[in-house]
């Protein structure tokens, strides 16, 4: 009898599974099926880092590294959102994998305090991160609001 040698692998959007001396097999979520597409409420997940990141979505994480808590959102879209009590004042890194430019601001609604990120742009750690208005207040552990443009910033 042969034993055979079984990997999975977990990426993103995207389960791979390999039996050795066969072919692999993977399986690839379509953009808008990790999560609830109809909702701007974040989804909590267990961290696996910056490849839990799916391409369309700004992702931000608790700690700084990409990990602790993890949250994502994909819409709406051009509209100023609450990020919700789980992610309020909590995020200490981000990964805008949107499209296009994504606002985040210290308050909801929005006041003062924001900036954009632009599509790709990311935060390892918000620690040295300020505010661009004065007095520049820190932007760690402040964020309360997301907007997902249609534009770059």
């Amino acid at each position: 009898m042969r034993a055979l040698r079984l990997s999975v692998s977990v990426a993103a959007a995207a389960l791979t599974i390999a039996v050795s001396g066969m072919t692999a097999v993977q399986a690839v979520a379509e953009p808008g099926s990790l999560g609830p597409a109809s909702t701007h409420l974040p989804s909590e997940v267990s961290p696996l880092s910056t490849e839990q990141c799916a391409y369309g979505y700004y992702c931000a994480w608790e700690n700084s590294g990409w990990t602790g808590s993890f949250w994502y959102w994909g819409e709406p879209k051009n509209s100023w959102f609450y990020v919700g009590s789980g992610a309020n004042d909590k995020i200490s890194s981000d990964w805008n994998r949107h499209q296009n430019g994504t606002y985040v601001a210290q308050n909801y609604p929005p006041g003062t305090y924001q900036f954009c990120i632009s599509a790709g742009g990311s935060h390892e750690s918000y620690g040295n991160q300020y505010y661009p208005q004065p007095p520049y207040p820190s932007a760690n552990d402040s964020i309360s609001a997301v907007d997902l443009t249609t534009s770059p910033c």
